[in-house]
């Protein structure tokens, strides 16, 4: 008795991606440095260079965000270099202010306090120079600017 055939089971067609293939040239050097990482990734030369390429095609396309990203680096330093200069002008003005209020007590502690006229000078001479400080530091910048 004979068994009756299989049915055979319908495969599904395989679809074929094509490729173009690229030729190249490598130097000796170049090529022991491929066959390196090939063996330090291990995978074969082929993987490496379409790998390679593609890295390159990404970094390709995003290298018009490298430059903004740049010009926005150097905008962070200014505004840095500019942070700095406030907070120097600050404690100036602050050592100025306590060098003012401490004028009084020069010759010792004072027998009587300041009247309110005296208190008036020293505000106004601190607000002055505070005032000074500020802006000669703005007509700096802006002629570095």
């Amino acid at each position: 008795m004979t068994k009756p055939p299989k049915p055979k089971a319908k495969k599904k067609p395989r679809t074929q991606i094509r490729t173009e293939v690229i030729m190249t040239r490598l130097t000796k050097p170049e090529m022991l440095k491929v066959d390196e990482i090939c063996k330090l990734e291990k995978s074969n030369r082929a993987d490496l260079v379409r790998f390679a390429l593609k890295f390159f095609m990404e970094s390709y396309s995003l290298g018009n965000v490298d430059a903004r990203e740049s010009q926005l680096d150097r905008r962070l330093q200014q505004v840095d270099k500019h942070l700095s200069s406030l907070l120097v002008k600050a404690i100036k003005v602050s050592g100025q202010n306590l060098y003012w209020s401490m004028l009084p007590f020069t010759k010792g502690p004072p027998q009587r306090g300041l009247n309110e006229e005296g208190l008036q000078i020293l505000r106004d001479s601190a607000l002055n120079f505070a005032l000074a400080q500020l802006s000669a530091k703005q007509k700096l910048e802006e002629v570095s600017d």
